[in-house]
């Protein structure tokens, strides 16, 4: 259960760097942009809950865990080609 709990919380809180970048991939889309901000809203309601079970149990996520879904976000501009610049 412990370590379901972490995994949870991980790829919750990596969810939310993921959705944060569509919304503003999706900027000219401005419904499909309302439509990932809900679906935002509820995934920060779910890591927070999740947060919460992992509290109350005393059980610590490692930082660099929790943190990890910044590394697509920071890693993601070095990941793709510029197809423009292509003949």
């Amino acid at each position: 259960m412990e370590e379901w709990l972490k995994h949870a919380y991980v790829m919750e809180n990596k969810l939310i760097t993921v959705l944060t970048q569509h919304i503003e991939d999706a900027s000219n889309f401005p419904e499909i942009q309302d439509k990932i901000k809900q679906h935002l809203q509820e995934t920060k309601g779910h890591s927070e809950s999740i947060k919460k079970c992992l509290d109350n149990l005393k059980i610590e996520v490692p930082e660099f865990q929790a943190d990890l879904g910044n590394l697509g976000r920071i890693c993601r501009p070095y990941s793709t080609v510029n197809l423009k610049n292509i003949n």
